[in-house]
């Protein structure tokens, strides 16, 4: 689109030389323009994870912490998995990609990705399993009450949330 033949033709007059100016810088945004886009569209599909959610695991290699709910978890839907004996050994590896996911504890996973991996792995926002956590206390314990308002307390104070975002990154 820069060329207008093999110099046997070109514009003459002013108004055709402006013209051809403005054609030839058309043609180069078009052409940057098309190239982009076809650039950019392979590289986002080349850096999107293949999984999104628990369906996705079959087919991809799982890494999990070993002896943990989360082995179980993948143990019973018979998928295969690499247990790692640290979850940071399993970040490792998923961030050098010998495995293409790890299963374990959302909350542990945000802390150490927002630690030590920060923009370079992320935790999908999707549960595979809930898991409740307790407080055992004997029964007729006169401190259930005092706990239970303390934490409500704790987990509505403004501090709460910025110990959250501090650690978790949310």
């Amino acid at each position: 689109m820069t060329t207008v033949g093999y110099g046997d033709k070109s514009p003459i007059t002013s108004g055709g030389r402006v013209v051809a100016i403005i054609w030839m810088f058309v043609g180069i945004i078009i052409i940057s323009s098309l190239t982009a886009v076809i650039t950019s569209t392979m590289t986002g599909s080349k850096l999107q994870s293949p999984v999104h959610g628990p369906k996705d695991l079959p087919g991809v290699i799982v890494g999990t912490v070993a002896h943990t709910t989360s082995e179980a978890y993948l143990r019973n839907r018979r998928l295969s998995l690499s247990p790692y004996e640290t979850v940071t050994q399993g970040l490792r590896s998923l961030n050098e990609g010998r495995i293409e996911a790890l299963v374990y504890d959302e909350t542990m996973l945000r802390y150490l990705v927002n630690k030590d991996f920060k923009g370079d792995l992320a935790v999908l926002d999707s549960t595979f399993e809930r898991q409740y956590y307790g407080i055992a206390l004997a029964r007729n314990s006169p401190f259930r009450e005092v706990i239970n308002y303390v934490l409500l307390e704790k987990i509505r104070a403004t501090e709460w949330q910025d110990t959250l975002y501090k650690y978790l990154g949310q």
